[in-house]
């Protein structure tokens, strides 16, 4: 099941709400995105070291965003939580213009079929934001050079 983001500005406009402490939350859920967590799991991952209070507050704001999503006290990455964290990864490596994901994509499921124009996800080389690798895409060169330029972020000072 794909969705789509309702939020205008896509994720780089959704992370600019989320407060500098709470991205560490995000970031810690994200490294166990595919199963739920307890907040004293959570908390042992973050890693900027929280108070219980200040971990419970930030996931109560996050999932106020929608970004996180509470089950039974086990909480986990909403489908735009995961887009958010991997637009992040984009943002941190590299400084340059930034391939974008679409509004159908949060760099984490593959679509059903590749996309029409390869978008570099720094986040996993070789893979477009579709979730699908640059050589499913047609008309893509195979050029060794442009494959290191396209598929690695630029280094930043």
């Amino acid at each position: 099941m794909f969705k789509v983001s309702p939020k205008v500005g896509g994720f780089a406009g959704i992370l600019e709400q989320v407060e500098p402490g709470d991205r560490s939350i995000l970031q810690a859920a994200y490294e166990e995105r595919r199963v739920a967590l307890g907040l004293g799991e959570l908390r042992r991952m973050v890693k900027y070291k929280l108070t219980e209070e200040a971990l419970t507050a930030g996931a109560m704001r996050l999932a106020a965003q929608g970004l996180l999503i509470s089950e039974d006290g086990l909480w986990r990455l909403s489908w735009e939580g995961i887009g958010v964290v991997n637009w992040l990864l984009q943002t941190s490596l590299s400084t340059g213009a930034l391939p974008e994901p679409r509004l159908q994509e949060n760099g984490d499921e593959v679509s059903l079929v590749p996309c029409d124009q390869y978008r570099a996800f720094f986040g996993a080389p070789g893979y477009c934001w579709c979730g699908h690798p640059r050589a499913r895409h047609a008309g893509e060169k195979h050029n060794g050079q442009e494959v290191l330029a396209r598929d690695f972020p630029p280094a930043t000072p």
